[in-house]
């Protein structure tokens, strides 16, 4: 690894440090069931709260994050 790599990866650990690992969900673990019901409910709340397009809360922007990589994850599995 090069130092630069290094100080990059230093540079993440940092920005993770404040991470709660209890807070965090490996939604590739979850059935295609779990995930579309999740989508659905990202998708719901972002609708609702009128945040689908430009959302300007921090819970929006996480919303908006988790429905993305379920997008990501349906469309590996084909599903999308």
């Amino acid at each position: 690894m090069t130092p630069d790599e290094e100080a990059l990866f230093a540079d993440l650990e940092d920005v993770f440090a404040e991470v709660d690992e209890d807070d965090v969900v490996d939604l590739t673990t979850l059935s295609t069931s779990d995930l579309l019901e999740r989508f659905y409910e990202c998708e719901q709340y972002l609708k609702d709260e009128r945040q689908l397009l430009r959302p300007d809360t921090q819970e929006s922007r996480d919303a908006h994050s988790e429905r993305n990589a379920i997008q990501v994850i349906l469309h590996e599995r084909e599903v999308l």
